[in-house]
């Protein structure tokens, strides 16, 4: 997935959270999720560092089915409407 589109879908996340109060009490549409290793994920955060000199690109993840965070590479993840 591309940097700037991860990136809105956190910010739209973010505002629905706010709205919401909570997460889990969000009306999650299928839009505003990604899809990493099959499962979908509400975008939270991004992450960029450097390893071994290589820029590297981190999508932080909020599990729509627990309360676990899970930090993929951003090149994982996708849209969930692209899949």
């Amino acid at each position: 997935m591309e940097r700037n589109d991860y990136i809105r879908l956190c910010q739209r996340a973010s505002l629905k959270t706010d709205y919401a109060g909570v997460w889990w009490a969000v009306k999650w549409d299928e839009s505003d999720l990604v899809r990493w290793r099959g499962g979908l994920y509400v975008p939270v955060d991004y992450k960029f560092n450097f390893q071994h000199g290589v820029p590297q690109h981190t999508a932080i993840l909020h599990d729509t089915e627990s309360y676990s965070v899970i930090n993929a590479r951003l090149a994982e993840v996708e849209g969930a409407k692209e899949s």
